[in-house]
């Protein structure tokens, strides 16, 4: 079989809606141990996986922590930025996302406005991680990156804009 330096690397993926473990996708990580290099491959979830595990993480856990992460990702992501990450998630699960739809509206409210707890969570990380960030501007990039580019991408989406101007869920 493997020796211990060519056994695939996998994380525990813990029980949820499947979603990360159903886009699986493979990275190379590279550290100098000694002086010499060591290359491994990992699998990580892939960005639709991860998106939507995060908001179904974020609904049930409801931690600041999971709502920064969804902006951040959905901002700073290697499919360059929140469209492409809204297309990949729909490309990749598209017709599966009936069993997250509330978790999907309670993310649409709490993204809704820069009072939301989703845009405020954003900007508190931001403001300890990237002083030089206005706040005002964190949490526009955060109802932007939600609001604008994720729910237009979503067909039959609720407009967020409906939602409670207070960030109240």
């Amino acid at each position: 079989m493997f020796s211990d330096l060519e056994r695939p690397l996998l994380s525990p993926i813990r029980r949820g809606t499947g979603f990360a473990s159903r886009d699986l996708t493979t990275r190379q990580l590279k550290a100098r141990i000694g002086g010499v290099v060591h290359v491994a491959e990992v699998y990580v979830a892939g960005l639709a996986g991860f998106l939507l595990a995060k908001c179904a993480a974020a609904y049930s856990r409801r931690t600041q922590k999971d709502w920064y992460d969804l902006a951040f990702v959905l901002l700073h992501n290697d499919a360059s930025g929140p469209d492409a990450a809204a297309r990949a998630v729909l490309d990749r699960f598209g017709g599966q996302l009936g069993s997250i739809r509330t978790a999907l509206a309670d993310l649409a409210a709490n993204f809704a406005n820069p009072q939301a707890r989703g845009p405020r969570a954003y900007a508190r990380q931001m403001a300890i991680d990237h002083p030089e960030v206005e706040p005002a501007t964190a949490l526009a990039d955060a109802v932007d990156a939600f609001c604008r580019h994720v729910m237009a991408a979503s067909p039959g989406a609720e407009d967020p804009s409906d939602a409670d101007p207070t960030g109240a869920v």
